[in-house]
């Protein structure tokens, strides 16, 4: 429960430091790229736990006695 709690502030956290650019009038028009930044790292996020997740599974299914 924690760990979901954690991610989801720490999604929010990066859209709000996505979010900082288009309020800059100096930064107008730079926002697609910032939301493609951290569309980018929440990918990446994801893939590697996804990826952690199956590797785990199958480390320890091969530990698992057939009956």
């Amino acid at each position: 429960m924690a760990t979901s709690l954690l991610a989801f502030i720490g999604i929010f956290d990066l859209l709000n430091a996505a979010r900082a650019p288009a309020a800059d009038p100096k930064w107008l028009g730079f926002y697609n790229e910032a939301y493609l930044v951290v569309a980018a790292v929440y990918f990446v996020i994801c893939f590697a736990a996804s990826r952690y997740s199956q590797w785990l599974e199958r480390r320890l299914q091969s530990g698992r006695r057939q009956a």
